[in-house]
């Protein structure tokens, strides 16, 4: 199954199976990645947080939806480390 992201986060495509509103599958999928892929994964989100919280302030469809649980999954694990990147 393809989860759409928009054109500008096509990079973020590889990050996908983290694109879900079920908090206990997003869990369940983060649970199983080792710290090191969790911070690597904070670390290529984190710089683009602000652009995508002004791209969800304008949208509301499927891909934005999927963009705001990668954004949220990233910022869950973030909290769960205490780990807070340098942007």
């Amino acid at each position: 199954m393809s989860v759409p992201l928009p054109p500008e986060f096509a990079d973020l495509t590889r990050f996908t199976p983290l694109a879900t509103g079920d908090d206990v599958e997003r869990s369940a999928a983060t649970d199983a990645m080792s710290e090191q892929d969790k911070r690597a994964f904070i670390d290529f989100i984190w710089p683009r947080m602000d652009a995508i919280n002004a791209y969800l302030d304008g949208h509301q469809d499927e891909a934005a939806c999927n963009l705001g649980d990668i954004a949220q999954a990233a910022a869950e694990l973030a909290m769960d480390l205490k780990y807070w990147p340098q942007s």
